[in-house]
């Protein structure tokens, strides 16, 4: 038996066995349900997703810049409105950043059109839990990349001498 996916609901869960099990699926046959409908039915799921990465990943970036102040990478003394500041600025290129990813959600749907799959709901599965996973990994690049730097940097004095 295949674990629960994350988002997954329990009914997914069924289909998605009934379907590794049952080697009989409609293979290029049209789809069941349309893909505005079928891609419609999990925007929510994968905007609550999209939500709940963005203050993770801050939260991260805010670990990760404590330890590099801890380790003297970058200055403690920074300015008083400095931590307001970056709130507002990621938070706003957060949002825009989620009206960014809508839109390649969209690319999803329209991508059956252009390939026109011999199996559209395997393909629809695949395409969506790469998308999602995608795009809820990649706001944790930010802090990835500052730890990155910070290893491979480990001193701010020889940016700022």
């Amino acid at each position: 038996m295949m674990p629960p996916l994350l988002f997954v609901r329990e009914n997914e869960v069924r289909e998605i066995e009934e379907d590794e099990h049952n080697h009989s699926v409609r293979h290029g046959a049209p789809p069941l349900v349309s893909a505005k409908e079928w891609w419609g039915r999990r925007r929510l799921r994968y905007n609550i997703g999209l939500l709940i990465a963005g203050p993770l990943a801050f939260a991260v970036q805010i670990a990760v810049v404590s330890w590099r102040i801890s380790i003297g990478a970058i200055p403690s003394k920074s300015h008083p409105h400095a931590m307001p500041t970056t709130i507002l600025i990621d938070g706003i290129g957060y949002l825009l950043t989620i009206a960014v990813a809508n839109v390649c959600y969209f690319l999803g749907r329209l991508s059956e059109g252009i390939i026109q799959p011999s199996d559209y709901d395997k393909f629809r599965r695949i395409t969506f839990r790469l998308g999602f996973w995608f795009s809820v990994l990649l706001p944790f690049s930010i802090p990835a990349q500052l730890a990155y730097f910070c290893m491979g940097h480990p001193s701010w004095q020889q940016f700022h001498g």
